[in-house]
């Protein structure tokens, strides 16, 4: 894949499921909804210390958002100085049922024709598209579906997005 190819997928990725510019600092806490219990948010899934192991250099601090698509919470880690082809993302929606994660409901528009290969071992679903630097983890765990993203400098990206979607499994 071309550099210009890489760098519109990484940010593609990053403008579809992270707060690019949302301006407003993350948070751990966790809330409670009625009759539902704790609810994590978005940057309580994946740890700054995990964000920077996963893109090989110190990350910010989460910045967290919402985003327009299916109204989910955000949350993005990126290097400094700022490089628009490495940054991670997790995008966490709630209220999903199966057949809405069937559908690809929790899917960004600049993705049609994307193929999505399903995966064992994290959460009740997942499927994974990965391309040499980029690769997107999503997945569903009872009625919420995270979408983690990662775009890395070198190397491949698959690998550490499934940790990443692993650990965020673990929070959910």
């Amino acid at each position: 894949m071309s550099r210009f190819g890489r760098v519109t997928l990484a940010v593609g990725l990053l403008v579809a499921v992270t707060a690019y510019g949302c301006g407003r600092t993350g948070t751990t806490a966790t809330r409670s909804a009625p009759g539902i219990g704790p609810i994590s948010t978005a940057c309580s899934l994946i740890t700054r210390g995990e964000a920077s192991a996963a893109l090989g250099r110190p990350a910010s601090p989460p910045t967290a958002g919402l985003s327009p698509v299916e109204g989910a919470q955000e949350c993005g880690f990126y290097v400094t100085p700022i490089d628009p082809t490495v940054g991670l993302g997790v995008a966490l929606f709630q209220g999903m049922s199966d057949a809405d994660f069937a559908n690809q409901k929790w899917a960004a528009s600049p993705y049609p024709g994307r193929v999505l290969r399903p995966i064992s071992g994290i959460a009740d679903q997942a499927v994974l598209s990965s391309a040499e630097t980029t690769a997107a983890v999503a997945f569903r765990k009872g009625s919420r579906v995270v979408v983690v993203t990662l775009s890395v400098a070198r190397g491949p990206a698959e690998g550490p997005a499934l940790g990443l979607a692993k650990a965020a499994a673990g929070r959910t």
